[in-house]
C-alpha cells in the first residue's frame, strides 16, 4: 500500500469525490446519449439517482468540510475563491451548449436550436445553473459567516433553517425578466437551474461543521463506527418527513426539503465511514487513480461535459 496515502488523514475523502467523479461521468453520458432510449423508465430514474447521491452532495459536503483544513481559509480567500468558481461555472456553461448551438445556429446547419439537446433557449443555455454556481454561492456564503465569526455549530441551525424555506422558495414567481435570472440561481424555479442555492447551500455547512469535528478526532475508526450509528435514525427520520410533506409532488433530484436534506446529509456521512473501513481493500493502482481523479476534480468536469455536450449536439444533427 502506498506509504504517503495511508498517512493522508483525509483519505476517505478523497476516494469518496473520485468515485463521484467517476459516477458522475456515467450519469452525462446516459443522460446525453442514451437517455432518450429510456426516457421515464425505471433504469433512467435508477441512473439518476445513484448519480445524484454520490455526486452533488458528495462534492459540496467534501468542499465544506475541506474549509476547515485549508491553509487558504480567511473570510476574503473563500469570498473571492466563491467569485472564480461562479465565472467559471458561467464560463462552462458557455463553452458547453451555447457556443456549438450559437455556431452552428450562424452557419445555417442548423435553423432551431430550442429542437436541439433539452429544448431550451440558447441565452437559458448560457444562464443555467450548474454545481459551480452552487459551490462559489456556497463558498461565498461561508465566508460571510466565517467573517461573522458564526461558532460552527449553529452552521448546523442555519443549515435547518435553509432546509425548510428552500420548498417554499420554489413556489415564488417573478414577473420582470431581468430579476428572474438574478434571483434564479438561488431559487432555481427555472429548468435550466439544476443546482439553486436553495437548498443545496445546506451540504456545504454540514460538511464545514463535520470538518471542524473530523479536524480533532484522534481514533478515525471509533468516530465514523459512532457517526454511522447517529447517522441510521437520521436517515429514517429524513425518509419519513419526505413521504408526510404535503407538497412532495413539487420535490425533484433538484429541489430538496428537509427530508431529503436529511436523508442525503446522512447518507454522506455513511458512505465516507463505509470508504474509511475499507479503503484499504483497494489495489495501489485503483486508489492512484481516485486520488488522481480527486485532485483534478474540476478539469475532469469540465473536459467531459464539453467533450459529452458537442458529440451529443452532433450526433443530433447528422
Amino acid at each position: 500500500m502506498q506509504t504517503e496515502l495511508l498517512k493522508k488523514r483525509n483519505i476517505e475523502f478523497d476516494v469518496a469525490r473520485g468515485i463521484a467523479i467517476f459516477l458522475m461521468i456515467i450519469q452525462h453520458t446516459w443522460q446525453l446519449i442514451f437517455s432518450g432510449f429510456f426516457h421515464s423508465s425505471t433504469l433512467d430514474s435508477a441512473v439518476l439517482f445513484v448519480a445524484i447521491i454520490f455526486g452533488a452532495p458528495v462534492f459540496l459536503f467534501l468542499m465544506g468540510a475541506n474549509i476547515v483544513s485549508s491553509h487558504n481559509s480567511d473570510p476574503r480567500s473563500l469570498f473571492f475563491r466563491g467569485l472564480k468558481l461562479i465565472i467559471f461555472g458561467y464560463a462552462l456553461s458557455f463553452f458547453r451548449f451555447y457556443l456549438p448551438l450559437i455556431l452552428l445556429q450562424y452557419f445555417g446547419i442548423i435553423e432551431n436550436p430550442e429542437r436541439i439537446i433539452y429544448h431550451l433557449r440558447p441565452l437559458d443555455y448560457l444562464l443555467e445553473i450548474d454545481i459551480f454556481q452552487v459551490a462559489g454561492l456556497s463558498l461565498v456564503g461561508i465566508s460571510l459567516l466565517r467573517w461573522q465569526k458564526i461558532r460552527p455549530v449553529y452552521y448546523l441551525v442555519i443549515a435547518l433553517i435553509v432546509a425548510l424555506i428552500s420548498p417554499m422558495l420554489f413556489q415564488l414567481n417573478f414577473v420582470n425578466p431581468v430579476l428572474v435570472y438574478l434571483v434564479e440561481p438561488f431559487f432555481g424555479v427555472a429548468e435550466y437551474v439544476l443546482f439553486p442555492f436553495f437548498p443545496w447551500f445546506v451540504y456545504s455547512l454540514i460538511g464545514f461543521y463535520f470538518g471542524t469535528i473530523l479536524i480533532k478526532v484522534n481514533d478515525k475508526k471509533r468516530f465514523y463506527q459512532n457517526a454511522l450509528l447517529k447517522m441510521i435514525p437520521i436517515f429514517y427520520l429524513g425518509f419519513i418527513l419526505l413521504l408526510v410533506d404535503p407538497n412532495l409532488s413539487s420535490l425533484s433530484f433538484w429541489r430538496h426539503n428537509l427530508g431529503s436534506v436529511l436523508m442525503m446529509g446522512s447518507f454522506v456521512v455513511f458512505w465516507l465511514g463505509i470508504i474509511n473501513f475499507n479503503y484499504y481493500r483497494l489495489s495501489d493502482k485503483f486508489l492512484s487513480i481516485l486520488t488522481f481523479c480527486s485532485k483534478n476534480v474540476t478539469v475532469i468536469y469540465v473536459i467531459q461535459w464539453i467533450a459529452l455536450a458537442w458529440f451529443a449536439i452532433i450526433t443530433k444533427i447528422i
